[in-house]
């Protein structure tokens, strides 16, 4: 009896921990993937959801998607309006994907980037408003974050410890010593002796060339004669105009006008400013995106700029926003959605 009960007990503990299983810090293992959606390798984790978010899988299968489940590669995510989702990469890189968007994982621009060492928490606050990071804080978003970085800093800690450490410079014996040489020495040695050293001879004087003398004197006659100037050219008369006849002049636009450059200039200094300041936006924030093409949209209503996002999850710099609403204002351009491709230096 007594058995029966210690195996009851230990069948309650292993179903407990498979239903709650969770490393440090509170971080499910991979989450909960629904049966059936495919057994790739984890490229993704899901940190924070918001509104319909739906995850298809090269399967054909889609499920909702939940914090703590693992992504594939192969899975295509799709925001419903009003929702967003925070995922957590391989190479600890947090990205963002707003509403109403549709990208497969594999075309997340950061995917492929070198693992970051950037804290987990700086980046969630670049990426959520003072609201969000509220719901965030509620919700335990710090708190799995902050497991994290324990983890990275145990591993960080045991990789020092492995390190071998630099050997020390071996020590120079006595007879070594002595028999190296002193530079003053060595230096002395090198030095040719007097008997060595050859005389400089003096060099035999070159005969002048036969004319020579003649030959300057004409040159400098030729330069104190006066030169004679060239005859004045006498420009035609110009022909008479018909008054009546004339054509009007065409007008000369105003380069300084707003609205003198043709829609193509326009777009091509858009191009230029946004590639200006997506370089130094990347710089300063640390991504590494350089040499990429980068795709940024918006959507306009009546020359106003109704919504502006970068491609491949990237977040969307002020700057950017600030150039695009310059370009609507200078070109008055249609309603609907617009693109632009920045290829980055």
């Amino acid at each position: 009896m007594r058995s029966i009960k210690l195996v009851s007990l230990l069948g309650i503990a292993l179903l407990a921990t498979s239903l709650g299983c969770k490393d440090k810090g509170g971080v499910p293992s991979e989450g909960t993937r629904p049966a059936g959606t495919g057994t790739e390798e984890q490229a993704a984790y899901v940190l924070m959801v918001k509104g319909a978010v739906a995850v298809s899988t090269q399967v054909g299968k889609e499920f909702a998607a939940q914090v703590g489940q693992g992504l594939y590669r192969s899975d295509t995510l799709r925001t419903g309006a009003g929702a967003f989702l925070v995922i957590k990469l391989q190479n600890n890189y947090l990205v963002r994907l707003d509403e109403q968007l549709e990208l497969a994982v594999k075309d997340i621009v950061l995917i492929n980037a070198k693992t970051t060492d950037r804290d987990f928490r700086e980046q969630l606050d670049r990426l959520l408003n003072s609201d969000e990071t509220t719901v965030a804080d509620r919700e335990g978003v710090y708190q799995r974050i902050a497991g994290w970085r324990s983890e990275r800093k145990a591993v960080e800690t045991v990789a020092s410890r492995k390190a071998p450490s630099a050997a020390a410079p071996a020590a120079v014996t006595h007879e070594a010593k002595e028999a190296t040489p002193e530079p003053s020495a060595m230096a002395e040695a090198a030095k040719p002796s007097k008997a060595e050293v050859p005389l400089a001879q003096p060099a035999p004087p070159q005969p002048e060339a036969e004319g020579a003398g003649l030959g300057a004197a004409k040159d400098k006659a030729l330069q104190l004669a006066p030169k004679r100037m060239p005859d004045p050219v006498v420009a035609p008369a110009p022909a008479a105009v018909d008054l009546d006849e004339a054509e009007p002049e065409a007008a000369v636009a105003d380069p300084e006008s707003p609205t003198a450059a043709a829609p193509e200039e326009t777009r091509a200094q858009l191009e230029q400013k946004l590639q200006s300041c997506l370089s130094a936006w990347a710089l300063r924030e640390q991504i590494p995106i350089s040499g990429m093409k980068i795709t940024l949209r918006w959507i306009s209503r009546e020359n106003s700029l109704v919504r502006v996002w970068l491609d491949g999850a990237l977040p969307t710099p002020d700057c950017a926003r600030d150039e695009v609403k310059a370009f609507l204002s200078a070109t008055g351009a249609a309603d609907g959605e617009d693109r632009v491709e920045v290829v980055l230096p």
